[in-house]
């Protein structure tokens, strides 16, 4: 009996000492992202563009840039950069500080999907390292946020029960709601599925619930038609009549093929992995199956399902996409749908076991291989470019009589970082672009006034219409003083 004990306290010790280092893990990756003090990328700087320029009650009304963000995240960031100035790290701190936090809550939510400790720990692991997850907590945009706000209103409405309420409660609870969808968008989605989880039970639906499901939404039903007409619509049509074709294949339709690619590029996004997607999709669908199973007798199943349902309505009505970024509130949902076949594995059952075991380890070694690890911070310094160091040496070494060139995908990182860095000059050129042909592009390049020092600005340039090759050719014939080439990233001082 004693060893028997004993044997207990080690198992449970060697399970704390294994969560306690996959928490270090999370915390290390997120920590040494923020504090590398990356360079802003583009839809940083726009964002980061209407924080300087903007009042606190100002990011109700459509932002520049064709940016979007909720008006609440924004004001939460101009607040913190009122008091530490605006910088990377006060600008990233929110993302940050929700990306840490995702880590407990993410964990306390496994643990209503999924029983064996095995399988928490595995779930929490992959949470840990994910690559998205890591890169979006040192993102000044609002998907971190989102993953931490989607995980917290699980978490709360998971909790609240409706019969158990008082009135008071349940309204306060709509308010808090409603302000949470300000902080996030997809808390809708959420609280749909709250709703829905409640009117599907039939045998405890009755006119009291019915009342106070009501008066839950009532900050919705009076609040949000405001939103959207004066806020969200205006965004959304700007948006998608300027990047729809970015967007688009993310809304769902009844054509399987459109079913299958969405399915496909958000596993692939998610797990930053192509050569494994189809295991990566048999055990996200193998785990749905299980917890639709499980949803009759586990409320918290049901509301899972609930969840997953509000997104695919969302995208169908082409609301709001499922597609990469926007879908990344979705990863916990998905990460312990594709833990949840290991954890219903039986060893009595060797088939069965042995099918969830070997696809399992495949989906693993997507995310466990050399690689994946060896290019992960040289993944997040592509993307962010070169923008804070090209405008140190730009400000270094700039003379009256040199002129700035910028290309337009580096329009908002060259207004944020000269702000930033207060350097001006009234002789910059901008070149916007309809036709991204090498020869249109050369020729406005043989335009330039001669007889002058040129600094070409181009921290970033779209991945489908590059532009640096065409400059980079352009220059060897001529007199190139200074050259600097990463990735995506260019920086440039010639003389013609």
């Amino acid at each position: 009996m004693l060893k028997l004990k004993n044997c207990l306290k080690i198992q449970v010790s060697l399970y704390t000492v294994v969560l306690t280092l996959i928490f270090c893990i999370g915390i290390f990756l997120r920590a040494k992202a923020y504090l590398a003090g990356y360079s802003m990328w583009l839809d940083e700087c726009s964002l980061a563009l209407s924080i300087m320029h903007r009042g606190i009650f100002g990011f109700f009304a459509p932002l520049e840039h064709v940016q979007s963000a909720p008006p609440f995240f924004m004001m939460a960031t101009k607040i913190l950069t009122n008091i530490f100035g605006v910088n990377e790290a006060s600008l990233r701190f929110i993302p940050f500080f929700a990306s840490i936090c995702s880590l407990p809550l993410f964990y306390i939510f496994s643990k209503k999907i999924l029983s064996k400790k095995k399988s928490l720990l595995i779930a929490l692991l992959f949470f840990a390292v994910n690559f998205r997850l890591v890169y979006y907590g040192v993102e000044f945009k609002q998907y971190s946020f989102d993953v931490f706000m989607a995980l917290m209103a699980f978490l709360c409405f998971s909790a609240l029960d409706l019969d158990k309420t008082g009135v008071r409660k349940i309204f306060l609870y709509g308010i808090l709601s409603f302000t949470g969808f300000l902080f996030s968008l997809p808390v809708i989605f959420i609280t749909g599925a709250f709703v829905l989880c409640n009117f599907s039970d039939f045998k405890n639906l009755n006119k009291q619930k019915v009342i106070k499901i009501f008066i839950f939404l009532l900050p919705f039903i009076i609040l949000l038609p405001v939103y959207y007409i004066f806020v969200l619509y205006p965004s959304q049509y700007e948006m998608m009549n300027i990047y729809g074709s970015l967007w688009y294949d993310g809304f769902l339709t009844l054509n399987l093929a459109n079913i299958v690619h969405i399915i496909k590029i958000n596993l692939v996004y998610f797990f930053n992995q192509e050569n494994f997607t189809l295991f990566t999709a048999v055990l996200l669908i193998a785990g749905l199956a299980l917890n639709i199973r499980n949803a009759k007798s586990s409320k918290d199943s049901m509301l899972l399902c609930f969840v997953l349902l509000c997104a695919i309505v969302a995208s169908c009505l082409h609301i709001y996409p499922i597609k990469e970024r926007v879908a990344l509130y979705l990863l916990p949902f998905l990460l312990v749908l594709i833990v949840k076949p290991l954890d219903c594995v039986a060893f009595k059952h060797k088939f069965k076991s042995a099918f969830a075991v070997i696809f399992f380890i495949l989906f693993a070694n997507g995310c466990f291989s050399y690689s994946y690890y060896k290019d992960f911070y040289p993944q997040i310094l592509r993307k962010k470019g070169d923008g804070t160091k090209f405008m140190q040496i730009l400000k270094a070494n700039y003379k009256a009589d040199d002129i700035v060139v910028y290309n337009d995908a580096s329009d908002s990182i060259y207004k944020y970082n000269s702000m930033r860095q207060n350097f001006s000059t009234a002789r910059f050129i901008q070149i916007n672009l309809a036709d991204y042909g090498k020869e249109f592009y050369t020729g406005l390049l043989n335009q330039l006034p001669k007889g002058h020092t040129y600094w070409f600005y181009y921290p970033y340039d779209y991945h489908k219409k590059t532009v640096i090759p065409f400059v980079r050719d352009w220059a060897k014939t001529k007199h190139i003083e200074e050259e600097h080439l990463n990735d995506h990233s260019y920086f440039l001082k010639v003389k013609i």
